[in-house]
């Protein structure tokens, strides 16, 4: 698929060119997959969202719930992308970043515990610094609420 390759070459609007070209019938859940992604990538989380949310109906791969758990967090739907991110734990996935994501949608639902218990598992695993300062400091705000 070319819009595929225009991604992996970092080409997110060319991508998203490709994507709208391709007619409604043989739009599955592939597809919504990689257009959610590239809109995630633009910037645009609610229409990732939405997109992402018709693929895990069709058929859900780890991929797919890690993005719609970025998605939902970045719209601000806490318990949707736990569950996203739990879900795609359960396929397999282990990453630092994804124990990351999890802390930051625990502390967005008040789950203080919970989200350092997670943060912690972060930085074991070897996150990315400045993923971790950035739940940190959403539970340094949530601690002050």
């Amino acid at each position: 698929m070319l819009a595929s390759a225009r991604l992996e070459r970092g080409d997110r609007k060319g991508a998203l060119k490709e994507l709208d070209l391709v007619p409604a019938e043989a739009r599955d859940a592939a597809y919504r997959a990689l257009r959610g992604e590239v809109l995630l990538g633009l910037g645009a989380a609610e229409d990732a969202r939405a997109e992402l949310l018709l693929a895990t109906e069709e058929e859900a791969t780890c991929r797919v719930w890690l993005s719609l758990g970025c998605a939902s967090l970045q719209c601000g739907f806490a318990s949707e992308a736990l569950r996203a991110l739990r879900q795609a734990e359960r396929t397999g996935a282990t990453s630092p970043q994804l124990h990351a994501l999890i802390a930051a949608a625990q502390a967005a639902l008040g789950a203080a515990p919970a989200a350092r218990e997670s943060l912690e598992r972060a930085r074991r695993a070897g996150a990315d610094p400045a993923v971790l300062r950035e739940v940190e400091e959403l539970l340094a705000e949530e601690r002050e609420r």
